[in-house]
């Protein structure tokens, strides 16, 4: 798998963790803890891989979307 289609699927994976967190918040069971926990430290290690923190890079999707380039390049001019 290449570098991008990792980025791609990991960004993929911290917005599907984004709407569980959402469907949580109204109520709404996680049938997958486990899963949302394995996400949960893939996306701190992508915060950890730009050097910015997992909020930050929340805020970097919200932001820009998907697009892995535009996540480096935003978080790269919030941190650095």
């Amino acid at each position: 798998m290449s570098r991008k289609s990792a980025w791609i699927r990991d960004l993929q994976i911290l917005a599907a963790a984004e709407k569980a967190r959402e469907l949580n918040a109204r109520g709404i069971a996680d049938d997958h803890p486990s899963v949302a926990l394995a996400q949960a430290r893939k996306h701190s290690d992508r915060a950890r891989t730009l050097g910015c923190s997992v909020e930050q890079l929340r805020d970097a999707l919200k932001a820009v979307g998907r697009s892995a380039e535009d996540v480096r390049h935003y978080v790269k001019g919030k941190t650095g």
